[in-house]
């Protein structure tokens, strides 16, 4: 897990044009086990939820985040809460700690719908994602004993003691770091820039073999220059 802590303002809409700025500064912990990738989980998701149901800031209610920062992001040995809960009995932190866990973008954030159509559409999400149950057309739903066909056509997910446990599926956050591009390094912009000193000396003087040049004998006053051929190293 990620302990995180965060700290900005943010903007409180009191009516007739006016607002107040209040500061928060937030510490929490996140299932999420890389921190790369996280900062519109907490903007969007864990900030909300902590200063709306923070009973210190009440008379200033949450409309909207004016600025925010993460100051330090720690990882522990702690065991993920989350992992073998039915998600029909994950409260309304959890279901959002999902959501980054897995980065569930179609899971709601807190507050836009009831508590029981959160775990609904978070199930939705979590079965698409990391199940990987087809359910793209209606063909594929109808396939599916979880999916209910509706009077209008329609199907909805019927998990009725059906438990649908959160887990990991085995190498899946090792697939996604291997469809990651490798970060380049300073030294690689610096190789490069490099190679197209070599270029312009090489398209300049049409010599093929750039170790025959001018340069001045060591000991004069360039001797520290590379040479075109070592900046082609």
């Amino acid at each position: 897990m990620l302990e995180v802590t965060v700290e900005g303002v943010y903007e409180s809409d009191i009516g007739s044009g006016q607002k107040k700025y209040q500061n928060f500064n937030y510490n929490f912990e996140i299932s999420r086990e890389i921190e790369q990738g996280i900062e519109t989980h907490v903007l969007r998701r864990f900030v909300p939820y902590l200063i709306s149901n923070d009973k210190n800031k009440a008379k200033i209610p949450f409309s909207r985040i004016k600025s925010f920062i993460i100051t330090d992001v720690k990882k522990n040995d702690k065991k993920s809460p989350i992992i073998g809960k039915d998600i029909k009995e994950l409260s309304a932190w959890d279901i959002q700690d999902l959501a980054c866990l897995f980065d569930l973008y179609k899971v709601p954030l807190h507050g836009k719908f009831s508590i029981t159509e959160l775990k609904n559409r978070t199930i939705l999400a979590y079965m698409e994602k990391v199940l990987k149950v087809p359910m793209k057309t209606p063909e594929e739903k109808a396939q599916q004993e979880f999916f209910k066909k509706m009077p209008d056509g329609t199907f909805k997910v019927d998990l009725h003691n059906i438990p649908c446990p959160v887990i990991i599926p085995d190498g899946y956050f090792e697939e996604k770091d291997k469809a990651k591009k490798p970060k380049k390094t300073l030294a690689y912009y610096i190789q490069q820039a490099g190679q197209k000193v070599a270029n312009v000396v090489l398209n300049a003087t049409g010599n093929q073999d750039l170790t025959q040049t001018n340069e001045p004998p060591a000991g004069g006053n360039n001797e520290q220059f590379p040479s075109a051929n070592e900046l082609q190293q």
